[in-house]
């Protein structure tokens, strides 16, 4: 049996029509007999789930205005409701992305951790019959949804945790900060979570820069509370091949930090030679930044990307 989610997009008449007559739809002909379905729907600008149910035999009988759009239409019984929960929960579970990963196609989950919490979240909101969406009823059942659970998380250590899932911004660990002018010299902030890796992008009052004179083969560290390419601008009126290598939130390297790390290296004033520690310092700094800012980059293109999916 696979568990899969099937999107109906933002048509409530769809989504109901597929309760109403114990069938459903498919744009692709990978769901079986026996998978277990999610139904989804969008409804004012939210995705929400009320219904599962157990896939059975191919049927023709195709209700819906659109039929047209499906290849395959089988059958549905066992159907079990709960009160419409908002559906972007999941978040904690499989991050932003869980629209493309999951419901476009109706690919099948293999995440154990996601069936659980879909299993979990489902049952703690289970009612006996279905409760119809709409403005009104969402409003009067809202409060009573139950989101916190329990949950049980897999590492890939293979420790468990025991996280509540909840819409909060407790329980981070901040990581790691970066800041470049891609961000505008803002700092991008990475925190470690039970449940993931979160973001955040906030003003950085100060920085902390390591400039490269190519010609003296020294570098200075230094600080400054305009954004660095200012600093440099301004240090080139002197010199104009100086070269800003790196630059960093002072909050997680200041200058005074900096100094002392490298201070067998010492030159004079903030000039230190450009040796080999520092070099390896600058270089694993600008890989690990890359790629902090990369998987931030494909995580809030993603979020475009599946905001757009069910318009």
């Amino acid at each position: 049996m696979a568990v899969r989610l099937l999107h109906c997009s933002d048509s409530l008449n769809n989504y109901n029509l597929c309760i109403k007559n114990e069938v459903t739809g498919f744009i692709n002909k990978s769901p079986k007999s026996g998978d277990l379905i999610y139904l989804l729907i969008r409804y004012q600008n939210k995705t929400y789930c009320s219904a599962r149910f157990v896939l059975g035999e191919e049927t023709n009988s195709k209700p819906w205005p659109d039929s047209e759009r499906f290849l395959l239409a089988r059958n549905s019984s066992k159907t079990e409701f709960c009160l419409p929960f908002d559906f972007s929960v999941v978040k904690k579970i499989t991050g932003p992305n869980w629209a493309i990963k999951y419901a476009q196609s109706s690919k099948e989950i293999k995440s154990q951790e996601f069936i659980s919490f879909l299993d979990k979240l489902f049952t703690a909101n289970k009612v006996e019959n279905n409760i119809e969406i709409n403005e009104n009823n969402l409003n009067q059942y809202q409060n009573q949804v139950v989101y916190e659970l329990q949950h049980n998380i897999t590492q890939t250590e293979g420790e468990n945790l025991t996280a509540t899932i909840i819409h909060s911004e407790n329980d981070r660990e901040k990581i790691y900060e970066i800041t470049n002018k891609m961000l505008n010299w803002n700092r991008l902030i990475l925190y470690k979570t039970k449940l993931g890796y979160d973001y955040e992008v906030i003003n950085c009052p100060e920085y902390t820069y390591v400039i490269l004179d190519p010609l003296s083969e020294s570098v200075k560290i230094g600080r400054t509370t305009n954004t660095p390419e200012q600093r440099l601008a301004q240090l080139r009126t002197g010199n104009p091949n100086l070269k800003l290598l790196i630059s960093f939130p002072a909050s997680l390297y200041s200058e005074k930090y900096l100094h002392e790390k490298f201070h067998e290296s010492h030159k004079s004033l903030e000039f230190f030679h450009y040796v080999k520690s520092i070099q390896k310092f600058v270089n694993d700094s600008l890989s690990k930044e890359e790629n902090i800012y990369n998987s931030y980059i494909m995580k809030t293109e993603l979020s475009k990307i599946e905001a757009k999916i069910f318009e």
